[in-house]
């Protein structure tokens, strides 16, 4: 019998005539309450601990300030932030939540964070807050959407592993043939250094190497890494902290550096703790997260882990995007014309947004300043744009979600991992094709649906209810109602 065919018999001992009613396509979705808004409190009073003790005096010249703040634009910055806050969802058995969350800790904090530090507000920094904190806000009613499957190809388990290990060494090649194969480890001292030289090379990059190297250090090897520390298969494992070491060494990306960290973080998420109900633990991990490393540089009278950790992740989130928007609030929009619609609109400036805020705000040419999709949306077509850009952004989740159905949880949301970090501090139209979300939902449209890697329960005999129940580590397709 399918689980589509099983009805619940009422008190009376009739059945509920579940196939007659109409499938109802909304999802009730469990908010993180009273107690994850307060431990997301602590977090935010946590990062505004470290810019203004640590991070405002030592990097001034990065933008940061260091005004006390004042009660009235506080209380403002602190309804908004709960606005936000108060549509993250308890449930991550759905991939595309570590997406919804790392926006919420990488941009939607920082945004409000910031401003409190500042001395004046001008409309446009609110413009920021309000824009950013309302879209998020909006994102989250794809929660209440329920996925649904999509028809896919019925790949063997082995064939794809191969065809992934043949897209690895496809990618690695490309890299190689470009750089040379030169090993080095990278200290976090030099690794400016490293980057700064990939970057004089960029102009004589092929246009394959362009999506190369972020496909291969953003998806691939950490999909690799997954997929080896849940099936225990250290080659695996090995080869993908080695890929992305080589690849820290050719180009200097720190985020490469700290992936085989956050690939190692998921797993142990996922094999402690019950997706249904993570999203209760992360406020108080991110809360007391901040909280350490703030009172480690206090203690030490440094600020070397605030920096690492906070500043560069989170804080100059918050101090690019209100660039952004200062600058784009009352001159012409961008509307695309330095990429997708260059052929149809006139772009009114020199250079590329990002390479513009650098040269206005940071005084260097040389300078990529990058904030997050919205920021990228405003520069392009105003408030219009942040909310046009969200509505691309959450059909991208749902679609995430429904390519998701019935795979492994854990290789779903791990392969999404670093594509999701790109959004914090990349465009969303960049973010699909060259940070490799696009190459994350081919991989997991492609993935058999029994190449579960963690703990299937045991088989039962064929009169229990639980054989028709779906795996508690995939999403499933269908609720037993």
């Amino acid at each position: 019998m399918k689980a589509s065919q099983l009805q619940t018999p009422t008190r009376s001992g009739s059945r509920a005539h579940a196939a007659a009613a109409p499938k109802d396509k909304r999802e009730k979705v469990e908010r993180i309450g009273i107690r994850g808004l307060l431990w997301l409190l602590v977090f935010a009073v946590a990062l505004g601990l470290v810019d203004y003790y640590l991070i405002a005096p030592n990097f001034s010249y990065l933008g940061f300030t260091h005004e006390t703040p004042r009660p009235g634009p506080v209380a403002i910055l602190t309804v908004s932030y709960l606005f936000a806050a108060s549509r993250l969802p308890v449930s991550w058995e759905r991939p595309s939540t570590l997406i919804y969350w790392m926006l919420f800790a990488l941009v939607v904090a920082p945004v409000h964070v910031v401003p409190a530090f500042m001395i004046d507000r001008p409309p446009a920094t609110w413009g920021m807050v309000f824009s950013i904190s309302a879209a998020f806000f909006l994102l989250g009613f794809v929660y209440s959407v329920r996925p649904q499957a999509i028809p896919r190809p019925a790949l063997p388990q082995k064939f794809y592993w191969f065809f992934v290990v043949g897209v690895w060494l496809a990618l690695m090649a490309v890299v190689v043939t470009q750089y040379g194969f030169h090993f080095q480890l990278v200290s976090l001292a030099d690794i400016y250094e490293v980057r700064s030289e990939f970057r004089d090379t960029e102009a004589e990059m092929t246009r394959v190497m362009k999506y190369a190297l972020p496909w291969l250090g953003f998806v691939v090897a950490p999909l690799g890494m997954a997929y080896g520390f849940l099936k225990k298969n250290y080659v695996f494992v090995a080869a993908g902290i080695f890929t992305e070491l080589f690849l820290v060494g050719v180009s200097g990306f720190k985020s490469l550096l700290f992936s085989s960290l956050l690939v190692a973080l998921l797993v142990v998420m996922v094999l402690l703790f019950e997706l249904r109900k993570l999203g209760k633990l992360v406020p108080p991990l991110l809360a007391c997260s901040a909280l350490g490393v703030f009172a480690v540089d206090w203690l030490t009278n440094g600020y070397f882990l605030s920096s690492i950790f906070i500043r560069r992740l989170m804080l100059t989130a918050g101090v690019n995007t209100n660039y952004y928007f200062e600058f784009f609030w009352d001159r012409p929009k961008a509307q695309l014309g330095h990429g997708l619609l260059s052929g149809f609109v006139d772009y009114p400036y020199p250079t590329v947004p990002a390479k513009l805020m650098g040269i206005v705000y940071y005084g260097s040419d040389k300078t990529n300043a990058n904030a997050n999709l919205w920021a990228d949306a405003f520069s392009n077509f105003g408030i219009w744009g942040v909310l046009g850009f969200t509505v691309l952004l959450a059909l991208l989740l749902l679609v995430i979600d429904a390519t998701a159905v019935n795979l492994p949880r854990a290789l779903a949301m791990i392969v999404l991992a670093m594509p999701a970090l790109s959004l914090s501090n990349s465009a969303l139209l960049t973010t699909l094709l060259t940070h490799g979300v696009l190459l994350a939902v081919v991989l997991l449209y492609l993935m058999p649906v029994e190449s579960s890697p963690i703990d299937v329960p045991k088989q039962r005999k064929p009169g229990h209810l639980a054989a028709v129940r779906p795996s508690a580590n995939r999403l499933p397709a269908k609720e037993v109602r």
